[in-house]
């Protein structure tokens, strides 16, 4: 097998950001060669593009792994960390991609209740946690990432933790020193038309009630 061709068809593959095939072919190199920097590096690479969302921690992991191992063997460090850097760029997105995924759930479900009466966000199951939890991994890969940051921000406004926020409300003033953070939503706000709607079925209910009476009375005389 020729190695330098097999590489070859692994970067044609990464510039197609096709990770599997690309992976088919490093895992051929590492076989025959497994302190080939190049292949490492591009394995880090290739691990970012099959990314799924239920995997996403363990193949951060991997990638930096793979990183990790190709600088040891020897790959420029300059050039290095600038394949890394843009890998860590597609995962910090790829989570912030998953929180608002998982907020935009939690914001469904939370009007869904509201409408039938049953409350707002505190019965959107772990939709707003899983959100947040998104979004910190993406500021472990970039404490300053003003997307995480204001979306955390927002969140916490909407679940009326906006006190909660005041880490990451200093790091946007930081950014920007004429940030000005939103005001803390009302924890009832999303209840009102729950309750409203509660006490328009009651009053039909009611009518209902009177409007039976009123007919067993005619009915006797």
């Amino acid at each position: 097998m020729n190695i330098e061709n097999q590489l070859k068809l692994s970067r044609m593959a990464l510039e197609d950001r096709n990770g599997d095939e690309a992976l088919s072919h490093i895992s051929k190199i590492l076989e025959i060669d497994a302190e080939n920097a190049n292949a490492w590096l591009m394995k880090g690479t290739a691990t970012a593009f099959i990314t799924k969302g239920i995997d996403i921690d363990l193949r951060y992991q991997e990638a930096i792994s793979c990183f990790t191992r190709a600088e040891s063997l020897g790959y420029p460090a300059e050039e290095l960390k600038i394949k890394r850097d843009e890998v860590k760029e597609l995962f910090r997105d790829f989570y912030c991609t998953l929180g608002s995924q998982s907020w935009n759930s939690a914001v469904s479900l939370a009007n869904v209740n509201a409408s039938a009466g049953f409350g707002g966000y505190e019965r959107a199951g772990e939709f707003p946690n899983k959100a947040l939890a998104y979004y910190e991994h993406a500021l472990e890969i970039e404490p300053m990432y003003q997307l995480a940051l204001t979306s955390i921000i927002h969140i916490k406004k909407e679940l009326g933790q906006i006190e909660s926020a005041a880490p990451y409300i200093e790091r946007m003033r930081q950014l920007n020193h004429e940030y000005v953070p939103p005001s803390n939503r009302s924890p009832i706000l999303t209840n009102d038309f729950g309750t409203n709607a509660t006490s328009i079925l009651v009053g039909i209910v009611s009518i209902l009630i009177v409007i039976y009476l009123f007919i067993m009375v005619a009915k006797r005389k």
